[in-house]
């Protein structure tokens, strides 16, 4: 039988720059990153070592970004092959009957303004990982609770916000009809924290939810609450953030 082991560091990927889980024998653990300029799936510094112990695939990396913002045709056929991607990502949903023939753009319809912000939006990610060379190359790992952390220290940030919903009910004796004025209340139904991590943008957003009413004659009446995640504006779990 072979014992599943759990990561205990995580690293800098040298290619998204994101935080990933450093396997057992030194590299970056399989993961996705998804652009418009770029791959769809498998981040290709999946299986290199992270950027705190090696630079040279960040630095190849960054080369091959500034040839490709330099030139239009290229990004133009990017643009092109990634919307037929979408498209057969798509039909993959569907039985083949089903499916939608795949419409090829011409490299032409692109606009320039999509070429201008894809090329800013690659120029943005070179800052990124020249920053992050500069920055990690030569610093410990991260222990795999670093994360946990950052999730754990979100989740407190909403106590004052808790306490404030459970007082307003306990004014009013936890009445229904006061509940329902504090759930659609959008000034004050809920409230967020973000972090600036290097995962990337953190965000929680927790909402007043309604009454969770005792069981139990020895139990208290409190108010509940469902709290939403985000990564760099995009919804993720909460076990998909701990498994980062």
């Amino acid at each position: 039988m072979v014992k599943n082991r759990k990561h205990t560091h995580k690293g800098t990927c040298q290619s998204c720059g994101r935080v990933q889980a450093v396997k057992v024998d030194g590299k970056i653990a399989e993961h996705g990153f998804t652009v418009d300029w770029g791959r769809v799936g498998s981040c290709d510094g999946s299986d290199k070592q992270p950027l705190e112990i090696n630079t040279e695939f960040n630095e190849d990396k960054v080369r091959e970004l500034e040839i490709f913002a330099s030139d239009e045709n290229k990004i133009r056929e990017q643009v092109v092959y990634q919307d037929v991607q979408r498209q057969l990502q798509a039909n993959q949903n569907f039985y083949e009957e089903d499916q939608k023939p795949i419409k090829r753009l011409d490299p032409s319809e692109i606009s320039q303004r999509t070429v201008d912000r894809i090329v800013q939006s690659v120029k943005d990610h070179i800052n990124t990982l020249n920053n992050l060379r500069n920055e990690r190359f030569g610093k410990p790992l991260y222990e795999a609770a670093y994360v946990r952390k950052i999730v754990e220290d979100l989740e407190e940030s909403m106590a004052e916000f808790r306490d404030y919903c459970n007082d307003y009910l306990n004014t009013h004796d936890f009445d229904k009809e006061a509940s329902r004025k504090l759930y659609r209340d959008e000034n004050n139904n809920s409230h967020f924290e973000e972090y600036v991590t290097s995962l990337g943008l953190v965000k929680i957003v927790t909402k007043y939810n309604g009454i969770d009413y005792a069981k139990w004659e020895w139990e208290h009446n409190t108010a509940s609450f469902r709290n939403t995640f985000y990564l760099d504006g995009k919804k993720i779990t909460k076990k998909a953030l701990l498994a980062m």
